[in-house]
């Protein structure tokens, strides 16, 4: 009984096995006969040319039953595709490669990467990585930085403004010569650090780093990367102070950070507004973002005052500016900069252009800073090693002479008498 029902499950193993093989036969030839029919049907240019580049591998299709069967067995080979680099290989191939790579020369012999990824069979598979250059990093590191800002030492003076306002006409009139040469206009510069002294004029890069430049060449200094140029000249003002000449803060050429960068090393603020439209709005915007602890120590210049001829109308704008501006400058002054220039040594026409005010309370203004910057650098300075105690030696002692005894008239008594043995 238990060997009929195993001949029945065996039996029905079997059935079930076949039937399942007859299924996929009946799929298989359904999908051949559904191919023949494709082959039979018109093709347009562009399947034809799609089939042409999309040839498959014949030798890995199998083209009966029996092969299916055996395919079928082994589903690894039901891929149709081509074949991949692994399967082609012989293991021959295998071992001749790794003893070529292992005899060959070391990876920097090769003339680049890419010709030594063609030298070996799976060149294809290799994808190009470039390295990052090192060289940025050093300079990084290299780099000094912008110097700080010195507690100490003379006053720096910024000349602020608008374009136009007379920011270079007033550096010609401070330091008695032209900053710059004839040929160089400061309207697309970075801004000017003049100092006293004879050295050759420099940029420093936002980095900090220096580098040389020739003053004739000036409007070829890039802005973008440069945090100011440094010029020296031979003047009396410069004994006491500073000066950075700044760009005009209205172009919208130029980004404010060309001038933000440098606010933090003045001390004062000398800004330069045109009479005519005296303290407009983006002035007044453009002050409101400075440290508030400039106001005290800055000027503000109402230029150009001969363009207004009528006295009343000069007295109606100065007016008007100081009831805007109080508590923002520390003094307001009218002022002709080029009469002041023109005035030639006259004493009359030279006060009367504003000149002979405005420069007495500048001076003024430097000494109060300066008196300041030096008891700030006194009070900060490193103090000395204490010096070792003077050891004073003793005087040598003088022996005093003897003095013979003078005879006196008393009578010497005689020695008393030894006591007997």
């Amino acid at each position: 009984m238990d060997d009929q029902n195993e001949h029945q499950d065996n039996s029905g193993e079997t059935d079930a096995t076949e039937s399942l093989e007859d299924s996929v036969f009946r799929v298989l030839d359904a999908s051949r006969q559904s191919a023949l029919e494709d082959e039979n049907r018109p093709r347009s240019v562009s399947q034809m040319q799609f089939e042409a580049s999309d040839v498959e591998d014949e030798s890995r299709i199998s083209s009966s039953q029996d092969d299916f069967a055996s395919d079928f067995a082994d589903p690894s080979l039901l891929y149709r595709g081509p074949a991949p680099v692994a399967d082609l290989q012989e293991p021959e191939v295998h071992q001749e490669f790794d003893q070529q790579e292992a005899e060959a020369a070391p990876f920097e012999d090769h003339a680049s990467f890419e010709d030594y990824a063609e030298d070996g069979p799976e060149a294809e598979e290799y994808t190009i990585i470039e390295a990052a250059h090192e060289e940025t990093a050093e300079e990084e590191i290299d780099a000094p930085g912008l110097p700080e800002r010195a507690e100490g030492g003379k006053p720096v003076l910024c000349l602020m403004g608008e374009f136009s306002a007379g920011k270079s006409t007033l550096s010609n009139l401070l330091i008695k010569t032209a900053a710059l040469p004839v040929n160089v206009t400061a309207t697309q510069l970075p801004p000017v650090w003049i100092s006293k002294g004879d050295d050759a004029p420099y940029r420093v890069g936002l980095d900090g780093r220096h580098f040389e430049i020739e003053l004739e060449n000036l409007e070829a200094v890039s802005v973008e990367d440069t945090a100011f140029i440094r010029i020296f000249h031979d003047a009396e003002l410069l004994d006491h102070c500073d000066l950075i000449d700044m760009p005009g803060i209205s172009d919208p050429n130029m980004d404010a950070d060309v001038w933000e960068r440098v606010i933090p090393y003045a001390d004062a603020v000398i800004w330069c507004t045109h009479a005519t439209q005296a303290w407009r709005q983006s002035e007044a915007a453009v002050w409101s973002m400075l440290p508030p602890a400039l106001y005290a120590n800055s000027f503000l210049l109402l230029t150009r005052m001969d363009k207004i001829l009528s006295e009343r109308d000069q007295m109606r704008v100065a007016k008007r500016v100081g009831r805007e501006t109080v508590g923002l400058f520390r003094e307001l002054f009218p002022i002709s900069l080029t009469r002041a220039l023109a005035s030639d040594g006259d004493a009359e026409k030279w006060a009367a252009s504003g000149a002979e005010d405005f420069l007495n309370g500048l001076h003024q203004l430097l000494a109060e800073i300066g008196d300041r910057k030096a008891e700030y650098a006194a009070a900060h300075a490193p103090t000395e090693p204490d010096e070792p105690a003077k050891f004073v030696m003793p005087s040598r002692v003088q022996p005093k002479k003897l003095l013979a005894r003078r005879p006196t008239s008393r009578p010497v008594s005689a020695p008393a008498p030894l006591p007997p043995l």
